[in-house]
């Protein structure tokens, strides 16, 4: 039987565009898609599915269909004017969305989509050509409201990496690149001219070139032989390379670096607040060679005093849309990893030009304050300034300076600190919470061996340097949150921290009590005071470190908006990164942002492109963090590989079902010991208690106890440390 329905053209064209046809149009759809089924992988042309079902509608109409088909990704056009059945489609697909990959190892790629509560579900064979981290276009097809959403990709929007690390396959005409990351599911394709000299087993770096329609695998260049695994140069790389982060500045920025001119003019000296007679100084680590913020100081005739926080002027040699300023948006940040520190800019500008050096002038954009002896702000000002810096301190000659109150600078700083510690207390008991987490300190002799594991100790200089930042910030972050521009608020970048989950604080709350701690988080107006008091409690503890590491993570995460929610760690309700340009790329839209409205009346950038740019420097601040970490957990696994059968001591920091991890006290490194390896007695895991117990001999093993462990295994490549039990201490 067939089907004719006289449709006018228009209407034809009309149905083409609103990607809905007919009912009847609908039932030769089913057909044409029956007739590709049946033939998998074969294309046609359009003339030959019209000159085949010219008897059942007209050449616009099965046109339409077409149309409808490929619309509704039921079939595809592979090239040219050929069509194809889409193997991906394999259910109907209800609504389209964006969102970004997170890959499984097994294959099942799980899209995370904004404004969905859970994932969307993508099946291994409808992962299309995604990979881990790539923003997409995904189907959904049509689930139960209580369901999980389920889907398809259809298309690769953005792929998250050029770069990857991985192992060489060599064979005699080509070669294939197996990646590091095991979420990275397709091995790169290399074509044996972009071999480019490595050898079979080496660690490479591999750029992705693209993935052709017909082809299993990406197509993949090797651009550098980092070789053998397991060398500290190699191994650093990858970190930065498996976390987006490029090794290399482009061409284009060495091109625009010998442009830029590192002598001041004097016509941009006039055309600034000249402030090269004031004594100003920096206070940074001992190894900083970036210096991006100097302090000021000077006595006024009215007892009060004039103190300057002057901050880099990145943006006056850093220009928007330059190959200098694209790459450092494409970084975001510096990393700085255990034994380097990867530049958001090139060293010309971050260790030179920008770096307020000693002995040199320099370009800043400075919040001025006039303040009295109780620190409180009575006048600022926000301006450009030119400086001399009089002095480089290291934190610890600073510190001296500080307690000794002698010489040039002794004065000045003891009157600084004064001021910096009435600040504290004021910001505290304004509802600051203190979050005073250790970082770790290796020590790397001549051969870039670790010759020793420290925490980082903070004292009244980086307390003095830390007051004085934040001010800056939420200064300029009140500021332009009063004003206006066409009866709106200025759109500008705000560093918000929202309230913490209360989930995540019960858990938090439960696991200080596994130590003996008893910590109230059920009201977020007090929880600021009562996390204060507890820090306070656990100062000098075995497990301070650790409860304090949980802390951290019972918090939401800070992160770059346009939309100021004020941020609830530091109890401010306007706050912003001004402080940092050298090595943060917001601090650098900050600085356009206000230099734009300060003296033209225009912005440097709209509401939605700025919210964009945030967004991915929040992105980026992530990535940085996890690199940290990475290069941390790689030393601390290489500092006791050469340490397998000595003993330690440390504190359990978590039980589980299938053992329980101690940090270790000296090198602050977390091992397990596994369930099986007890065997003094047998022991079980008790879900409820969260602990573990001896059958016949009671004894239980649960967070917080001191114990002695021996270092059994140590796997550097997977950052795993595997111990002994011996006693409890």
């Amino acid at each position: 039987m067939h089907i004719m329905v006289v449709v006018p053209l228009n209407s034809v064209k009309n149905m083409s565009k609103s990607n809905t046809i007919s009912k009847e149009l609908k039932l030769l759809g089913k057909k044409i898609r029956k007739f590709f089924k049946a033939h998998p992988g074969k294309t046609f042309t359009r003339t030959q599915i019209t000159k085949k079902y010219v008897h059942e509608a007209s050449k616009h109409e099965i046109n339409a269909v077409i149309d409808y088909l490929i619309e509704s990704n039921r079939l595809k056009q592979v090239s040219g004017n050929r069509l194809q059945q889409n193997s991906a489609q394999s259910k109907e697909v209800v609504r389209k969305v964006e969102g970004v990959v997170d890959m499984a190892p097994s294959g099942v790629a799980y899209v995370l989509v904004d404004g969905y509560e859970d994932d969307v579900r993508v099946e291994k064979k409808d992962t299309y050509k995604a990979m881990d981290g790539d923003k997409v276009l995904v189907g959904l097809h049509h689930t139960k409201r209580s369901a999980r959403p389920r889907g398809v990709i259809l298309e690769v929007l953005e792929r998250s990496q050029e770069y990857y690390i991985g192992r060489v396959e060599l064979s005699k005409e080509f070669a294939f690149v197996l990646p590091d990351n095991q979420s990275i599911r397709s091995d790169f394709f290399i074509n044996k001219r972009d071999v480019n000299g490595a050898k079979n087993g080496d660690r490479v770096i591999v750029q992705l070139l693209g993935w052709p329609e017909k082809n299993k695998n990406p197509d993949g260049k090797i651009v550098e032989v980092l070789g053998k695994s397991g060398v500290h140069d190699v191994e650093m790389k990858a970190i930065l390379i498996e976390n987006n982060f490029p090794l290399y500045f482009s061409n284009g920025v060495q091109k625009e670096l010998d442009q830029i001119q590192t002598k001041i003019s004097e016509e941009e000296i006039a055309r600034r607040k000249d402030m090269r007679e004031t004594l100003t100084f920096t206070i940074d680590p001992e190894d900083a060679k970036d210096f991006d913020d100097a302090l000021s100081f000077k006595k006024l005739g009215d007892g009060n005093y004039e103190i300057g926080v002057h901050i880099a002027d990145v943006t006056h040699y850093v220009k928007p849309e330059t190959a200098l300023d694209k790459n450092g948006y494409r970084r975001a940040t510096s990393v700085y990893l255990v034994d380097r520190v990867l530049p958001m800019l090139p060293e010309k500008l971050s260790n030179i030009v920008c770096s307020l050096r000693p002995n040199e002038e320099s370009l800043c954009y400075a919040v001025i304050f006039k303040m009295n002896d109780d620190a409180k702000v009575i006048d600022f000002r926000i301006e450009k300034t030119v400086i001399y810096s009089d002095r480089r301190f290291t934190y610890d000659e600073a510190f001296e300076e500080i307690k000794s109150g002698e010489g040039e600078f002794g004065e000045p700083l003891h009157i600084i600190n004064e001021i910096a510690k009435k600040l504290r207390t004021k910001r505290y008991g304004e509802g600051s919470i203190n979050f005073d987490s250790k970082e770790l300190r290796f020590t790397l002799n001549d051969q870039d061996q670790i010759a020793a594991v420290k925490a980082k100790v903070r004292h009244a200089a980086h307390f003095l340097i830390e007051e004085f930042m934040l001010l800056a910030n939420k200064t300029v972050a009140q500021f332009i949150s009063s004003k206006k521009m066409n009866r709106s608020s200025v759109p500008f970048v705000y560093r918000i921290h929202d309230e913490p989950d209360p989930e995540k604080l019960q858990t938090f709350a439960m696991n200080a009590a596994d130590f003996g701690h008893t910590v109230h988080t059920d009201n977020l107006k007090k929880l600021p005071y009562e996390l204060n008091k507890f820090f306070a409690e656990i100062e000098g503890s075995p497990e301070e470190r650790t409860l304090e590491s949980l802390a951290i993570r019972s918090m939401s995460k800070a992160v770059y908006d346009t939309d100021n929610i004020g941020h609830y760690g530091l109890g401010f309700e306007h706050y912003t990164h001004f402080t940092s340009p050298i090595r943060r790329y917001p601090d650098m839209m900050v600085h356009r942002q206000l230099h734009q409205y300060l003296q033209h009346g225009r912005l440097w950038e709209k509401k939605p492109e700025l919210q964009e740019r945030c967004e991915r420097a929040s992105k980026m601040e992530r990535k940085a963090v996890d690199a940290e970490r990475e290069s941390v957990k790689y030393f601390q696994t290489v500092y006791l590989e050469d340490k397998i059968g000595d003993e330690f001591t440390g504190i359990i920091t978590g039980v589980t079902s299938w053992g329980f991890y101690v940090e270790i006290s000296d090198v602050f490194t977390e091992g397990l010991v596994r369930l099986q390896t007890l065997t003094d007695d047998n022991y079980a895991f008790d879900e409820r208690k969260k602990q573990i117990v001896g059958f016949q001999s009671g004894k239980v093993i649960k967070n917080g106890q001191a114990v002695k462990v021996r270092v059994e295994h140590v796997s550097v490549e997977k950052r795993q440390v595997d111990l002994i039990y011996l006693e409890h201490i």
